[in-house]
């Protein structure tokens, strides 16, 4: 007997003890029930599921996510992931299998997974410090949250569902709202934050996503419209605020040329409204 799935939960492998002879049996049973139906498919090599669990977490899943968008215990996510306390099984189900496949980026934050949920702090740190850079200072936000100091975000830290979904609210709300406090915007982009219009709600909450104007810094003339007009508003913020040509230029990642030709772009189109 090899199959994993048959043996009585802690035998070793090919045990003959009395239990797993059972659970063999039922098995085949079922198995040979679902051949005569033409529903019984092939248990799925736990590397591909494995593959499938690592791309998932790059993409900002964390494993009690993952558990509750699929049906999972979090425990049997984070073996199949090969970072619980027990060996991997050989294989999986294939309906575990094909529940893993189907998650999607909207289902992190699904009705499936609950407030008390863990998740990745990355897009609530992004939304923040987007609304910072457009004038909206820590206090303001804060209040509106319910919060009485500012939230300790941190990339390596997860944060509960419940305070992800509040401060995307939030920010649906103020993202083309402009801010009280000019001050609040200049000190966020000072420190690099970038504003709303440089995120992509689909790629927000993405670890791997870059904010716009950092695709190809040396082939400007590829980018679309929206970003050139982006590019354009954003020097023209920093460079008010005193920041050089050349910080500007590493901080959206294109060359001082180009920072100089765009500041000559919004100048013309000053003159020329």
């Amino acid at each position: 007997m090899s199959a994993t799935r048959t043996r009585v939960a802690g035998h070793r492998a090919k045990c003959r003890c009395g239990g797993c002879f059972a659970r063999l049996a039922r098995y085949r049973k079922q198995r040979d029930l679902a051949l005569q139906r033409g529903t019984w498919a092939r248990p799925v090599s736990v590397a591909e599921v494995a593959e499938r669990l690592v791309d998932l977490q790059q993409a900002g899943w964390t494993t009690s996510q993952i558990a509750y968008a699929a049906g999972l215990s979090a425990v049997y996510v984070r073996i199949l992931a090969g970072i619980g306390t027990k060996p991997q099984p050989a294989t999986v189900r294939p309906a575990t299998a094909q529940a893993i496949a189907a998650l999607r980026a909207e289902d992190r934050f699904g009705p499936s997974v609950p407030d008390t949920a863990l998740v990745n702090p990355v897009g609530s740190i992004r939304r923040l410090t987007a609304l910072a850079a457009v004038g909206w200072p820590q206090t303001e936000l804060c209040r509106r949250l319910g919060l009485a100091s500012p939230p300790m975000l941190l990339p390596e830290r997860p944060i509960l569902a419940g305070r992800a979904r509040a401060i995307a609210d939030l920010y649906r709300q103020l993202w083309d709202v402009p801010g009280p406090s000019t001050s609040a915007a200049i000190r966020a982009r000072r420190r690099g934050g970038v504003p709303p219009a440089a995120w992509d709600d689909d790629a927000i909450d993405d670890p791997r996503a870059q904010p716009s104007g950092a695709a190809d810094p040396s082939k400007p003339q590829s980018r679309s419209r929206g970003t050139h007009e982006y590019l354009v508003a954003e020097v023209a913020f920093l460079a008010d605020a005193g920041i050089l040509p050349e910080s500007i230029a590493e901080r959206l990642h294109i060359t001082v040329g180009y920072v100089q030709t765009l500041l000559g772009a919004g100048s013309e189109a000053q003159c020329l409204a």
